[in-house]
C-alpha cells in the first residue's frame, strides 16, 4: 500500500520527531516522503496567499500521485503533522472495498461537511480522477463550473465539489465517507475551535481504534506543542 506525504523545511523536524518515528514497520507500506520548496514562508500563515501556494503544490501532488497508483486500487496521504497510533493497513483493505474516497472530518457537526484532506485514503478510478483533477486545475485559478465560488485552499475545494456532487455529472457516482472521530482524531473537530496552548484536559478516544492523531486546527507556532502533548496522552 503506497502512503504518501509531502513537507517543507519548516516541517521537516515534526517529520524527523513525530511522523517517522510513529509511522508502522510494516514492508506491505510503502511509504513516499517528498519535500517541496518552502513556498509558505519560515513560520505558515494559514491562508495566506504564500500558503494557498504550497496548497496549490500539495492538490498537484495528490492528484499526480492518484494517476501513478492502479487502476481501482488505492493510495494513502497524510499530513506530517500526524502521529499514526496504530498499523492502518488491514482497515484500508477492509474499508476501501466500499469506498472511492474517505477522509478525515474537519467538523465537529455531521451536517456540515468539512472534508479534510489531511488524511485521504482515495481509488484511483474515473470518478476519483475527475475529482483530483478538477481540485488542482481550480486551485491554479481555473474555472470549470458556473457560478463557482472562490476558495482559499484545496479542502475548501474538495469539500465543495462532494458536496455538491450530485449536481456534477462526472462527480455524482462518487462514493465517499469521512473516518470516525474515533479512528481519525484532531482537536479542531471535537471542540470546533482552534487548539489554545492553555487547553490541555481534552480526552483521546481509545487507543484500540485510534489509528491517527492530528495536529490541525492549531496555529504554526504551537504545533509542535500540540504534537508533544498528544504524545504525551498516546501514553
Amino acid at each position: 500500500m503506497k502512503v504518501v506525504t509531502i513537507y517543507s523545511p519548516s516541517h521537516k523536524q515534526m517529520v524527523d520527531e513525530y511522523f517517522l518515528p510513529s509511522f508502522p514497520k510494516d514492508d506491505s507500506l510503502e511509504l513516499k516522503l517528498i519535500e517541496v520548496p518552502q513556498t509558505a514562508g519560515e513560520k505558515p500563515i494559514f491562508n495566506s496567499p504564500q500558503w494557498s501556494e504550497f496548497m496549490k503544490l500539495k492538490a498537484k501532488i495528490m492528484w499526480e500521485e492518484l494517476q501513478l497508483t492502479p487502476e481501482n486500487e488505492f493510495y494513502l496521504f497524510l499530513d506530517t503533522d500526524i502521529i499514526t497510533v496504530n498499523n492502518f493497513h488491514d482497515y484500508l483493505n477492509v474499508q476501501m472495498k466500499d469506498w472511492d474516497l474517505m477522509c478525515q472530518s474537519d467538523s465537529p457537526s455531521p451536517y456540515i461537511p468539512n472534508h479534510c484532506t489531511g488524511i485521504v485514503c482515495v481509488k484511483n478510478n474515473e470518478k476519483t480522477r475527475n475529482l483530483f483533477k478538477a481540485v488542482s486545475r481550480i486551485m491554479d485559478g481555473d474555472i470549470l463550473i458556473q457560478n463557482q465560488p472562490k476558495f482559499n485552499n484545496e479542502q475548501e475545494i474538495m469539500t465543495w465539489l462532494l458536496a455538491n456532487k450530485q449536481y456534477i455529472h462526472e462527480l455524482r457516482e462518487i462514493l465517499n465517507t469521512n473516518f470516525p472521530f474515533s479512528v481519525a482524531y484532531t482537536y479542531g473537530s471535537i471542540a470546533g475551535k482552534v487548539w489554545n496552548v492553555a487547553e490541555v484536559d481534552f480526552v483521546l478516544p481509545p487507543k484500540d481504534n485510534l489509528l491517527w492523531v492530528h495536529a490541525n486546527w492549531c496555529n504554526y507556532n504551537d504545533k509542535m506543542a500540540l504534537l508533544k502533548l498528544l504524545k504525551e496522552k498516546l501514553k
